[in-house]
């Protein structure tokens, strides 16, 4: 199995299809814009990752790789964060997702994540097969906070609910509020 982190020019081959799924109807060169700034925003170099799976050095699936730290009651965790899980429609039905997906579950546990977190729109049966859980909005709620006293890359999490900052949520969400 051939796992590894993508490039551009990688990127942008999963751009090409994906696009109208995810670009919220933005043009493809805003959209293509938007990756690439939420890849560089110096959040995004520490902390986001694309990676694929090839098959005979062919793109068969791909998905977005996080690092996230949350910090709740003075304890710091480390999760990985997988989102836009995604087969080329000329590979699917070869269980090229399932075989990404859980290699990306094996590295997860190898550098001793606390969990796991997936952001998905998609039905949440294919997920639980992998022993994800569905959180809902009603089960999930997280308060951001920009706090001196915690690490760089740490997001403050507090299960009551309160008020988002939107500047806290960073700036490559902006084209979409």
């Amino acid at each position: 199995m051939a796992i590894e982190q993508a490039d551009w020019k990688d990127i942008l081959e999963i751009l090409r299809e994906t696009c109208r799924i995810w670009s919220v109807g933005l043009p493809k060169d805003l959209f293509y814009d938007h990756v690439s700034r939420q890849m560089t925003h110096p959040w995004g170099l520490r902390n986001y990752r694309y990676m694929v799976y090839r098959k005979n050095r062919k793109i068969v699936s791909s998905l977005k790789l996080y690092q996230l730290h949350f910090s709740s009651r003075g304890k710091c965790y480390k999760f990985a964060g997988i989102g836009a899980l995604y087969t080329q429609e000329s590979c699917r039905g070869r269980g090229y997702a399932s075989d990404l997906l859980m290699e990306i579950i094996r590295i997860a546990a190898t550098k001793q994540s606390d969990g796991i977190i997936l952001f998905s729109d998609i039905d949440p049966l294919f997920y639980k097969s992998f022993g994800f859980q569905e959180l809902g909005g009603t089960d999930f709620s997280i308060t951001l906070s920009k706090s001196d006293h915690l690490a760089k890359d740490t997001i403050a999490a507090d299960t009551t609910v309160g008020d988002v900052s939107l500047e806290d949520i960073g700036e490559h969400h902006i084209p979409f509020l």
